[in-house]
């Protein structure tokens, strides 16, 4: 299903948009309890540049996150980069899968909480952390 506020994919029995924080269905009030939320979702960056010695890429992860007080970046990963695309393919996403391992740690030691929802792409992921 998506979020009637921000078009984002959630799960069908979610009462909350794990992206916006908005409540999706009738009674279900984020206020109500004791707690409000801020969620974020961890998205891949990156360039690619041809020179004259080929390719160059710059890959990094960044966790854009949706508070109370409006979106923010939650913080970035470790940048990648690769010269010429020395590395290949099962390189690259071992390196990401290490940087992105980093900074869900480092999210998670910040008070967020890796949520079960995930995104289309292997490293959306999804976490949330509680405010005052």
């Amino acid at each position: 299903m998506r979020c009637r506020h921000c078009a984002a994919e959630i799960p069908e029995d979610s009462d909350f948009c794990s992206r916006c924080g908005k409540a999706v269905r009738e009674g279900s009030d984020p206020s109500a309890g004791d707690a409000t939320w801020e969620y974020c979702q961890i998205e891949r960056r990156g360039f690619s540049r041809w020179d004259r010695g080929g390719l160059n890429q710059r890959i990094w992860f960044s966790a854009e996150a949706l508070g109370p007080q409006g979106a923010y970046s939650a913080g970035e990963s470790q940048r990648l980069h690769y010269n010429r695309l020395q590395a290949v393919v099962e390189r690259v996403r071992g390196d990401e899968e290490t940087i992105l391992s980093s900074m869900v740690q480092r999210l998670t030691n910040e008070g967020w909480e890796p949520l079960n929802e995930r995104g289309q792409e292997w490293y959306q992921l999804r976490l949330r952390r509680r405010v005052s």
